[in-house]
């Protein structure tokens, strides 16, 4: 590749077209010349004149495509997209300005299924969700009533206007006798609440 060997460092800064230049055509120009020269051996004026305007014409070429492959590095990075900042969870949930509530699908009652499900969260500046995924679920029904709870789920404006936020809403989907309940552990008096039922129930009724 052209940019083997170069300074990786200096793809950035004023000089960064010079030094892409360099990798590019100089550099190799330059071998070329020095593969062809005879030790100890003088080179002709004419011949000197001609190997100057070579370079210098090398030169001139080499930082135009070096400028633009800087441009372009450029342009890769910010197409990156915004940096990402952790939202905690109790945050995340106690500054909604539209908290989603989650329904216990009656195919995951009926097959018996509980326990964690957990939907990770890309907040936009403006609260929306921009992006959702379930990281865990008991079963598909499950997952899908979490996504519907991204579709409504609004946080809070960041008060910076710039960075996307990342946080999680973790469930607890429960069965104990005859009932059942969800249980956001992001909301502190839901998680003592789900705790209280565990302890009532004894050890091993929910891991």
């Amino acid at each position: 590749m052209f940019l083997k060997g170069l300074d990786q460092d200096r793809l950035v800064g004023p000089d960064a077209p010079e030094a892409v230049a360099w990798a590019i055509l100089v550099a190799p120009a330059m071998d070329s010349i020095a593969s062809r020269a005879v030790p100890g051996a003088s080179v002709p004026r004419r011949h000197a004149k001609k190997l100057e305007k070579q370079f210098v014409r090398h030169m001139r070429a080499a930082y135009y495509v070096g400028t633009f492959v800087c441009a372009c590095l450029a342009a890769c990075r910010s197409d990156a997209g915004p940096a990402i900042q952790k939202f905690g969870a109790a945050m995340l949930w106690r500054t909604a300005s539209s908290r989603c509530m989650v329904d216990y699908p009656a195919s995951a009652k009926a097959s018996r299924h509980q326990g964690l499900a957990v939907l990770e969260v890309d907040v936009a500046p403006d609260g929306t969700v921009r992006r959702s995924s379930v990281l865990e679920a008991p079963d598909d029904a499950i997952s899908q009533a979490l996504r519907s709870c991204a579709a409504t789920f609004r946080a809070a404006p960041s008060s910076t206007g710039a960075a996307v936020r990342r946080g999680k809403l973790i469930f607890y989907f429960v069965l104990w006798g005859d009932q059942s309940g969800v249980f956001i552990a992001n909301d502190p008096a839901q998680r003592t609440e789900l705790m209280q039922i565990r302890e009532s129930l004894g050890p091993g009724w929910l891991k």
